[in-house]
């Protein structure tokens, strides 16, 4: 079956996986994004987070579930 898309459909599916990254990672609050950032880019561990940000390690954890969410749900489905 042909199924039409929108332009917006268009658009996101010819973005590439470091567009698409890059455009999920913008949109979460402040502290989620630099809790992402410092985990996957710096390899900073959770606890090393927890101290940095005042927060507890679960709340971190928390967070990096929440961005790895929005992460999955941004992945192109064909």
């Amino acid at each position: 079956m042909f199924r039409f898309l929108t332009p917006f459909q268009r658009r996101r599916r010819e973005e590439t996986p470091l567009q698409r990254i890059e455009r999920v990672v913008s949109r979460l609050d402040r502290t989620t994004r630099e809790i992402f950032l410092a985990h996957r880019l710096d390899d900073m561990s959770y606890t090393e987070i927890a101290q940095r940000t005042g927060l507890s390690v679960a709340e971190v954890e928390r967070r990096m579930a929440k961005a790895m969410r929005r992460l999955m749900e941004a992945e192109p489905r064909d």
